[in-house]
């Protein structure tokens, strides 16, 4: 049976949000609702007669106090729900649609997604789970300037979005507002109102003024379809927006315009320049944030096994080779290597190895030498063709 909107009660007047078609509020749940009410009841009904005797009146006193303790108690995080209820005109068919559509995706459960509580299309709201730690936006600081708690945050959603992208579904609005934070830094996707499922008949997504997605996380209008016919939508819509989400975590900022964080003002080897892993991050923006749709990743699934490599390179204390990247010395953690040009300006040399001590049973390989200006720690690399 399809539960009605007077089923749940609302917690506050306050709202959780708002969009342009929906207002978000806390509720109970049905049997928390039903509960209350119960308990309400007897204490609006409680009388103390004289004529009881003592043994009664203490029962039904303590009966009182139940009820009242009941009624009172705070609520626990499985009995509240956050419901959006939309704003919606009745020859309004295609956000009726839309609306169904966010319930077909959200009501089959799958992982990384809010839990689905309940819904009515017909009255235009629907429930799911409420996370008490609220949104990704509300807690940036947490990752900032940490590119390893941000990247091992950031592989969850980009993991939900990796399973959508192989069932053809694109998400079309990720900002850190739609993303909820759950247990341990786990990242739930929610909001899935501009949703595109495939084999759904073609139909134009945006209303007269409605822009599809969020303004500050959408793609450039150089990427061809722009998600404004769902025909056209492209599993990379979704990369770009989570790389600008990845990019909002690490900087700690609430947003960055268009494809600009190779800007010095939003280069994150600018902002830290002290950590060589803002250098990874760099790569995946790279991939991701761009201003051509063919320089994109095309899906999820490119973006989790790059962020997989880096997250592992982390954890190893490995570090990217390339030019003008700050090497922290491992001898005495404080130094950096640097490259040295010891004779004529040439960055490479020969090693002279000798196999079993004879003056001509020798192998040479080239090598190029990397000092630590602190300790003077030397490492070496080989270059060129191996035999």
């Amino acid at each position: 049976m399809e539960s009605r909107k007077s089923d749940w009660e609302r917690v506050s007047p306050t709202k959780l949000g708002e969009g342009g078609q929906s207002e978000v509020y806390l509720v109970r749940t049905p049997e928390r609702t039903k509960q209350r009410a119960r308990s309400l009841i007897i204490i609006n009904s409680y009388a103390f007669p004289n004529t009881q005797t003592d043994e009664v009146r203490s029962k039904m006193n303590q009966e009182y106090l139940e009820a009242i303790r009941d009624y009172t108690r705070p609520d626990r995080p499985t009995e509240l729900g956050a419901m959006k209820e939309f704003k919606l005109r009745d020859d309004e068919e295609q956000s009726l649609r839309r609306l169904q559509q966010e319930v077909d995706v959200l009501q089959q459960n799958r992982p990384g997604l809010p839990k689905f509580l309940g819904a009515n299309v017909n009255e235009r709201w629907m429930v799911t789970e409420y996370f008490t730690n609220g949104t990704l936006e509300d807690h940036l600081l947490e990752y900032r300037g940490n590119p390893a708690l941000a990247l091992k945050a950031f592989r969850s959603v980009v993991n939900t979005i990796a399973l959508l992208h192989k069932e053809g579904i694109v998400h079309r609005d990720i900002k850190p507002a739609n993303i909820f934070i759950g247990k341990d830094h786990e990242l739930i996707l929610g909001d899935f109102g501009l949703v595109f499922v495939p084999d759904r008949p073609p139909r134009i997504t945006a209303f007269q003024g409605e822009t599809v997605g969020a303004s500050d996380f959408i793609p450039p209008p150089t990427w061809r379809g722009m998600g404004i016919r769902l025909e056209h939508v492209k599993t990379n819509f979704d990369v770009y927006m989570l790389g600008k989400v990845l990019w909002c975590m690490v900087s700690g900022k609430p947003k960055l315009d268009r494809e600009y964080w190779e800007e010095p003002d939003n280069d994150l080897t600018k902002l830290f320049p002290s950590n060589p892993h803002m250098y990874m991050i760099n790569v995946i923006l790279g991939n991701s944030v761009v201003e051509r749709q063919e320089k994109c990743f095309s899906s999820a699934d490119d973006l989790l096994l790059v962020i997989g490599t880096n997250l592992e390179s982390i954890k190893q204390g490995g570090q990217l080779l390339n030019d003008g990247i700050p090497r922290i010395c491992h001898v005495c953690g404080v130094g950096r290597y640097a490259r040295q040009t010891l004779t004529k300006d040439a960055p490479t040399y020969n090693l002279r190895l000798w196999n079993s001590g004879g003056a001509t049973d020798i192998s040479m390989i080239g090598v190029e030498v990397w000092e630590c200006g602190t300790c003077h720690h030397l490492e070496f690399f080989r270059t060129g063709p191996r035999p």
